[in-house]
């Protein structure tokens, strides 16, 4: 039959290296503290690649988007009256007014992204998640610019006597 009682514990296992030294009557030796410079770099873990991946790509997309809407924005009186043509609404009037809200919304749109970059930028150099960053930029792009064109067509004299008349 095997004895169920554990085993006592040798002189000074429990005890703290602090403890044992001034048992023994010897000097705890310093610790050993690395300087900056020798701690080894931590690699990026793969969560982290992918989040550099994601905020990369939405950057991509976020400056083709930029880039192929500039004839757009630049001539988004001619647009609208395009998208009247088709609805049958009649002629666009307010074509000063849309053509300083398609500047404004292509402006809007460039200093989001580039704001976008340069915090992306920051987030990823810091180690930090910077997916979200492009993604709010997007959305926020989208919603801004929904509000000019809102905005272009409401003060159109055209599309508000549009909505009152029956065809």
């Amino acid at each position: 039959m095997t004895d169920a009682t554990p085993e006592r514990p040798q002189y000074g296992a429990y005890a703290t290296p602090e403890q044992q030294a001034l048992a023994r009557g010897t000097e705890l030796p310093p610790p050993e503290v690395m300087s900056p410079a020798a701690v080894p770099p931590i690699e990026a873990s793969k969560s982290r690649r992918g989040d550099r991946i994601a905020a990369v790509a939405l950057l991509a997309c976020g400056f083709i988007n930029v880039v192929t809407g500039i004839p757009g924005w630049l001539r988004l009186p001619a647009s609208l009256q395009a998208a009247y043509d088709q609805l049958g609404v009649g002629e666009f009037q307010a074509v000063e007014l849309a053509s300083a809200l398609g500047i404004a919304a292509l402006i809007t749109q460039i200093v989001l992204w580039l704001g976008a970059l340069g915090i992306t930028v920051a987030l990823i150099r810091a180690g930090r998640l910077s997916w979200w960053v492009p993604l709010t930029a997007g959305v926020i792009a989208v919603v801004g610019t929904s509000v000019l064109i809102g905005i272009a067509i409401m003060a159109d004299p055209g599309f508000a006597a549009s909505l009152t008349t029956t065809p």
